[in-house]
């Protein structure tokens, strides 16, 4: 294996470690200084359905039945190596939902939440010069332990401090898409 190769798996390696590794759990109920969305589904990932799956639920929050093979189906995931946010707006938009695409913010997300709108946000878990780009949904904020309450593809909700949050997140121009209801 060449040195360049070598080192580009091991920091590949790395990097999708870290990106499925994680202490932080979700605060216990009661203990919450912020707001949790109730009712919003939770998918576990597949292979490259990080946006299907995220897609998945906030549809289902909103009362589509669906799920994240459905929407993988119809969507161009695996010739792309990953989904394509434009995609998923477009999706969305065919349900008969509104879907926006914009640079969001702490204050916005939060915002959004306490009005129960679940975001679907992009970021990137690589390290150094490699992307590993992800979408999650957010679901919900606590300020006292400082961080976001998000369904990112495993079997239950994670918590993300702030910190860290805005690190993967800036990485990405601060990529957000809100989807609700059609007005």
């Amino acid at each position: 294996m060449k040195p360049a190769l070598s080192r580009a798996a091991l920091y590949l390696f790395v990097g999708i470690l870290i990106s499925c590794t994680s202490t932080y759990r979700v605060p216990p109920e009661g203990t919450l200084d912020g707001y949790i969305i109730k009712g919003v589904p939770i998918y576990t990932q597949k292979r490259l359905e990080c946006g299907p799956s995220s897609l998945a639920s906030v549809l289902g929050y909103h009362g589509i039945k669906t799920d994240p093979e459905e929407i993988a189906s119809k969507l161009p995931v695996e010739r792309l190596g990953g989904t394509l946010a434009i995609d998923l707006l477009l999706y969305a938009k065919e349900r008969g939902l509104s879907a926006t695409y914009y640079r969001g913010s702490l204050e916005d997300l939060k915002e959004k939440i306490r009005h129960n709108l679940p975001l679907i946000i992009f970021v990137d878990l690589g390290v150094g010069g490699f992307h590993i780009g992800h979408f999650m949904v957010v679901t919900g904020y606590d300020d006292r332990q400082g961080g976001v309450i998000v369904h990112s593809g495993k079997a239950t909700p994670e918590f993300i401090p702030y910190k860290r949050l805005k690190k993967i997140w800036k990485k990405t121009g601060f990529s957000t898409l809100l989807i609700r209801p059609a007005a």
